[in-house]
């Protein structure tokens, strides 16, 4: 593995550590701690979200035009600083302000770190280094908000200051040891406009990006759906609990299993295996009230997401012309905006719709169906694009 790999790798880390540090503690400080209104922070997590998605194609555009480092590095910048900025915050447009903040920063890296990845590693590495980076990526997601709790007796704003200090580590890191960055030798023919608009014209990039809101769909109901079911079921115990075999499962996991499976099977194949299994694991949740059985529910769950997330990066980095990959990269955010919404927003509606309703299983039902859904659209996606991206399928296994 090169050394670019490897700082792309640590980057990813520090930003899943620092940004789950601070994330999960904004409701616990600002609603059990200061009894700010819990919808007032649920609408500032939501901004956030939508912003950051939103926004990422501008990233994206610009990553194109200038280059991809100065915008990571720029990115982080923006992010720490925003993050810093909640230590201050004692309003709720000022705590708004901090967040959209730290959003934009997020906007600006996401999509140019995400084409660095493309440029620095080959096709036939792609998968096993998706696999390593979601290995990164959870164990930032376990160790973060562990930390972040440990913190929190000196105050929001040593957790703050923390969160912030990784961002601020991986910028030295990226700043010093990344190379500069382009799509392309040459510059690419037309505005940057012109290559927002050839990934909106881009029919099987749009289809699969439309296929993977029902992935992000489920894929956000680990912070909404699951923690409400352990917390009915078991209290904050079983949601610790949840969390962690949801994350330590993946991190023990997902390289060992990805490193056999993407020899076996194309990447098509085990993003729609995985995000069957994804369904499979709610639609059982429904049935399920006692603490075990919820941990295995998880584990069924946690087993789909470790073979659908890299399988779903490979696929887009297959479907993404080299000299446009910022924005290609930036387009492929508005999944995760919009089914990421669709998600948050519905996971908790549909529990308390089903209570009144006097049909609990309501939501779980619903999980099950998008679910199975979207892993047959991408069984009939990789069917139908087969000729097509045959290059790609072909050096992803």
């Amino acid at each position: 593995m090169t050394l670019p790999q490897r700082v792309l790798l640590l980057d990813n880390l520090l930003m899943w550590l620092g940004f789950f540090m601070i994330i999960p503690l904004i409701t616990v400080h600002f609603v059990s701690g200061l009894g700010w209104a819990a919808g007032a922070i649920g609408l500032v997590l939501a901004v956030r979200q939508l912003v950051q998605q939103g926004f990422t194609v501008v990233g994206g555009m610009l990553g194109d035009r200038f280059g991809l480092k100065p915008l990571i590095c720029l990115g982080l910048l923006v992010r720490s600083l925003g993050f810093a900025s909640m230590a201050f915050a004692d309003t709720i447009p000022l705590l708004m302000a901090s967040a959209v903040f730290a959003a934009l920063g997020g906007a600006l890296f996401d999509a140019p770190k995400s084409a660095a990845i493309v440029l620095l590693t080959p096709p036939e590495q792609r998968p096993r280094f998706y696999a390593l980076q979601g290995v990164t990526s959870n164990v930032g997601m376990a160790l973060g908000p562990l930390i972040g709790t440990l913190l929190i007796p000196y105050g929001f704003q040593a957790v703050s200051f923390m969160g912030a200090a990784c961002y601020v580590l991986s910028l030295v890191f990226s700043f010093l040891m990344l190379p500069s960055m382009k799509v392309t030798e040459k510059k690419p023919k037309g505005s940057t406009f012109q290559g927002l608009k050839m990934a909106l014209q881009d029919r099987p990039f749009i289809q699969f990006q439309t296929i993977q809101m029902g992935f992000f769909f489920l894929w956000v109901q680990v912070n909404v759906a699951l923690m409400l079911h352990a917390t009915q079921h078991g209290g904050t115990s079983l949601t610790a609990w949840v969390y962690g075999v949801y994350a330590g499962f993946t991190s023990v996991l997902q390289y060992p299993i990805m490193k056999y499976a993407s020899k076996k099977w194309s990447s098509q194949t085990l993003l729609a295996a995985g995000v069957a299994s994804m369904a499979l694991g709610m639609g059982l949740m429904g049935f399920t009230h006692e603490p075990l059985t919820i941990l295995l529910c998880t584990a069924v769950f946690a087993f789909g997401n470790l073979l659908a997330a890299p399988s779903q990066q490979t696929l887009i980095a297959g479907l993404t012309p080299p000299e446009r990959a910022g924005t290609y990269l930036g387009v492929a955010a508005f999944p995760l905006a919009i089914g990421g919404f669709l998600g948050n927003a519905l996971g908790g509606a549909m529990f308390d719709f089903g209570k009144a309703i006097h049909f609990v299983t309501l939501p779980w039902v619903v999980f099950f169906v998008v679910g199975s859904i979207t892993a047959v659209l991408i069984y009939q996606f990789r069917a139908t694009q087969a000729q097509k991206e045959e290059p790609a399928a072909s050096t992803a296994v």
